[in-house]
């Protein structure tokens, strides 16, 4: 009986100690875990905030007037009244509007050189 006496409250408290010693270690474990996501989630927010940014740019450059003309005589070939439009014939490339140009014919720079010098 004196040795449950003195063993009793030991134990008791030896209990107490390591529960309390667990709880602590597992709050600090848990607060690093929290702390860890709260950086993925800040860096997260930065980015999405930046991409908001980025989309209302594009929307209020989509809404303005400069925006909707191009859009009209781009997308949907309207222009103004004092607008000219050229027409062109259909049997006409873009290749023939360019010049040509023979290189064939052209001599390299020092053959040239060459050439004045030994006349």
């Amino acid at each position: 009986m004196k040795f449950l006496r003195g063993f009793l409250p030991i134990f008791v408290v030896s209990v107490i100690l390591v529960s309390t010693v667990y709880r602590i270690v597992n709050q600090i474990v848990t607060l690093s875990k929290a702390r860890v996501e709260n950086r993925v989630l800040m860096s997260e927010i930065l980015r999405l905030e930046a991409e908001n940014k980025s989309l209302l740019r594009k929307i209020e450059e989509a809404s303005s007037s400069a925006s909707r003309e191009a859009r009209i005589r781009n997308d949907l070939g309207m222009g103004k009244e004092d607008d000219y439009w050229v027409i062109m014939p259909k049997d006409i490339t873009f290749d023939d509007l360019y010049p040509k140009y023979n290189l064939g014919d052209v001599k390299p720079n020092w053959l040239e050189w060459v050439e004045l010098f030994t006349r």
